[in-house]
C-alpha cells in the first residue's frame, strides 16, 4: 500500500508538471493599460494599448461600434506589427474626415484582439466611451436622455432632461405612436455657435450670416445644441424639434439608422415644430402669409430654405400644414401616415392612403382652412428628387424677417421651381439679340472705316494739271 501510494503520487507529480509546463507555454497575453487620446479633434481619435505576453504578439488590432449603427468597424497600425513580448500598439480611428463622420456625443464601445505566435487569439474586455471634443464635460442623465454641459451649467441641463420627457410624452406617445429605438440620446450642449459648427461633418462651413444654427440631430442617438432662444420664447424648443426628428424617424422608417426614410423636408421639418412648444416667429411670419394670401406654393414647399427671407415663413408653413393633419382626423391617423412609409411605401402613396387625398388635393383643403382660397393651387411634382433629407438644423435669422412668402406662381406656370415666365425670357432675348446686332455692325463699320484711311494712305500724291514734261 505504502508502495502503491509512492507510485500514485510520483505519476501525479509528473502529469501536474506536464500541465503546468503547457500552460505556461500558452499563457495569454495581459493587457497592462488602455487610453483613448483625442488632442486631434475633431479629425481623429488616437487609441493604445500596452501588451505583455510569454509568446511573441503578432499581431494586434481595434475593433469598435458607434451606438445607433449597425455593423462594427476595425482599425490597424499604420504599420505592421514586429513580432514582441511586449509593446504599445497605437490604432488612428479618424472622426471627421471626408470618409468617415463620427458624430461628438457618440458613444463607442471597443475591444483589443491579440493573435500570439502559438496561434491564439485573446480578447480584451468591452470599454465604452462618449467621444467629446477636449475639455471639461460633465453630464446629468435619467433613463432616456444624457444632457453634457461645460461649466457651472447644471440647472440649465437640468430642463433639457425635463423638456426631453415631455416631448416623449407629448410626440412619441401622443402623436406618433412610436419609441426611442436608441437609448440614451445624448444632448452636447456646446457654448458658441462656432463650437457647434466645427462638430458638424465636414466641419465649419460658409453660410448665410444672418442665420444662426440653433441646434442639428446629427445621428439616431445624438443631438447638437447652443443654449438661445430660436425664434421661440422657450429656450428648450430646439431640443424637443430636434429630438422629434429622431421620434419620427423612428415612426418612419423599417431600419434603426433610417436609410430608407425619406420624407418630405415640410413634413419633418413641420412635425418637429409640432414637438416644440409653441411655434413661436416661424408660426406667426406664416399666419401673417397666409393672411396675405402668398404661402409657399406646395409645388415648391420640399426645397430647403436656408436663406433669412424665406426660413421663417417655410418653418411655419410647415407647421401649419402638419397641424392641420394632425387635427383633421386625429393623432392616430397621422401615425398611420409614418407607418405607412415604415412600410416601405413613398410619402405619396402614404398620403393617399391615408387620407384620401393627393398633394393637390391636400393643398386645396389647407388653403381652404387657413383663408387662402384664393390663391390657385399648382400640381406637385412626384420625383424622388423634390425630397430632402431628415433633419436640417434648426436655424434663427438674427435680424428682422419679412412676414410673407414670395408671391405664388400663376397655376399655368411650370412645375420647375426655378423656370419664369416663357414671354418674359422671349422678349429678354430678343433685347440680349438685337443689341448684340448692334455692336457687331458698329464693329464692322469701324473695320470698314480704318481699312479705307489706311488705302489713302498708301496712294501716290495727286498729280498737278499745270505739270508738262520738260522740253528737250
Amino acid at each position: 500500500m505504502i508502495r502503491r501510494a509512492s507510485l500514485l503520487g510520483a505519476f501525479a507529480a509528473v502529469l501536474f508538471a506536464l500541465l503546468g509546463a503547457g500552460t505556461a507555454a500558452h499563457a495569454a497575453p495581459t493587457f497592462e493599460g488602455q487610453s483613448v487620446d483625442n488632442s486631434q479633434y475633431p479629425k481623429q481619435l488616437t487609441f493604445k494599448v500596452t501588451l505583455s505576453s510569454p509568446v511573441d504578439i503578432t499581431d494586434a488590432t481595434l475593433s469598435f461600434q458607434v451606438t445607433g449603427r449597425a455593423s462594427r468597424g476595425s482599425g490597424r497600425t499604420a504599420d505592421p506589427i514586429a513580432p514582441g513580448k511586449n509593446m504599445t500598439v497605437t490604432v488612428v480611428l479618424p472622426t471627421n474626415t471626408g470618409n468617415s463622420y463620427i458624430p461628438v456625443g457618440s458613444g463607442i464601445r471597443y475591444f483589443w484582439r491579440v493573435q500570439t505566435a502559438d496561434g491564439q487569439t485573446t480578447e480584451s474586455a468591452e470599454t465604452a466611451i462618449t467621444y467629446l471634443p477636449p475639455g471639461d464635460w460633465k453630464s446629468v442623465a435619467n433613463d432616456s436622455f444624457v444632457v453634457w454641459y461645460q461649466g457651472s451649467r447644471e440647472a440649465v441641463a437640468q430642463s433639457y432632461l425635463k423638456a426631453g420627457d415631455e416631448t416623449l410624452q407629448k410626440m412619441a406617445t401622443g402623436v406618433l405612436g412610436t419609441a426611442l429605438r436608441q437609448k440614451p440620446v445624448n444632448a452636447i450642449l456646446f457654448s458658441a455657435e462656432k463650437d457647434l459648427e466645427t462638430a458638424r461633418a465636414g466641419g465649419a462651413t460658409t453660410h448665410d450670416q444672418s442665420v444662426t444654427n440653433c441646434g442639428t440631430k446629427v445621428a439616431v442617438d445624438v443631438i447638437h445644441l447652443i443654449h438661445v432662444t430660436c425664434g421661440s420664447p422657450d429656450v428648450t424648443d430646439t431640443f424637443r424639434h430636434e429630438l422629434t426628428h429622431i421620434l419620427t424617424q423612428a415612426a418612419g422608417s423599417p431600419d434603426l439608422e433610417g436609410a430608407l426614410y425619406k420624407p418630405p423636408s415640410w413634413l419633418d421639418e413641420g412635425t418637429a415644430m409640432y414637438g416644440q412648444s409653441g411655434p413661436g416667429d416661424q408660426g406667426a411670419a406664416a399666419a401673417a402669409a397666409a393672411r396675405a394670401n402668398r404661402l409657399i406654393p406646395f409645388s415648391q414647399i420640399n426645397l430647403a430654405q436656408d436663406k433669412a427671407n424665406t426660413v421663417q415663413v417655410f418653418y411655419g408653413q410647415a407647421y401649419m400644414m402638419v397641424k392641420f393633419l394632425i387635427e383633421k382626423s386625429g393623432p392616430a391617423k397621422y401615425a398611420e401616415l409614418f407607418a405607412q412609409m415604415r412600410k416601405g411605401n413613398r410619402f405619396e402613396d402614404a398620403l393617399k392612403a391615408t387620407y384620401g387625398f393627393d398633394m393637390t388635393g391636400f393643398e386645396q383643403e389647407f388653403l381652404a382652412s387657413v383663408g387662402a382660397a384664393g390663391a390657385a393651387p399648382t400640381a406637385v411634382p412626384t420625383q424622388r428628387s423634390q425630397t430632402q433629407p431628415t433633419a436640417a438644423p434648426t436655424s434663427r435669422s438674427s435680424g428682422s424677417q419679412p412676414t410673407t412668402a414670395p408671391t405664388r406662381a400663376p397655376a399655368q406656370d411650370s412645375n420647375d421651381e426655378n423656370s419664369v415666365d416663357v414671354a418674359t425670357v422671349g422678349i429678354f432675348g430678343a433685347a440680349v439679340l438685337f443689341a448684340l446686332f448692334a455692336v457687331m455692325a458698329f464693329l464692322i463699320s469701324m473695320v470698314l472705316q480704318n481699312n479705307r484711311k489706311r488705302a489713302a494712305a498708301n496712294l501716290p500724291p495727286p498729280r498737278n494739271p499745270d505739270w508738262r514734261p520738260p522740253q528737250d
